[in-house]
């Protein structure tokens, strides 16, 4: 990885996430330090531990990974394709971001 690529954080997406969860729980007292919690970093992947989150603050687990799903998906569209590199994947149990090795020409 060359130093002009871009590396998505943990940081970003607790900033990410917590927006999301904020339109859609706008009275919740959720932080940004909780959902970091929830994020494991493995290498260049980084996995948001959705169910287990949802559990912890007693939310419709279905609900939340669908909405942050598909919010971040848009902000992947709109401000992220160009720089970085890596598939949003969900399932019952996490959302993940799975960074894509570019093959420098």
């Amino acid at each position: 990885m060359s130093s002009k690529d871009y590396i998505l954080t943990i940081d970003e997406l607790s900033i990410q996430i917590h927006r999301v969860i904020k339109d859609i729980y706008q009275s919740s007292e959720i932080s940004g330090d909780d959902i970091r919690k929830f994020l494991i970093k493995d290498n260049f992947d980084i996995y948001f531990q959705a169910e287990e989150f949802a559990a912890n603050f007693k939310l419709d687990s279905n609900l939340l990974i669908e909405k942050i799903y598909l919010e971040l998906m848009v902000e992947y569209e709109k401000n992220w394709h160009d720089r970085v590199f890596f598939k949003i994947l969900k399932d019952n149990k996490k959302i993940s971001f799975k960074w894509i090795k570019q093959d420098k020409q």
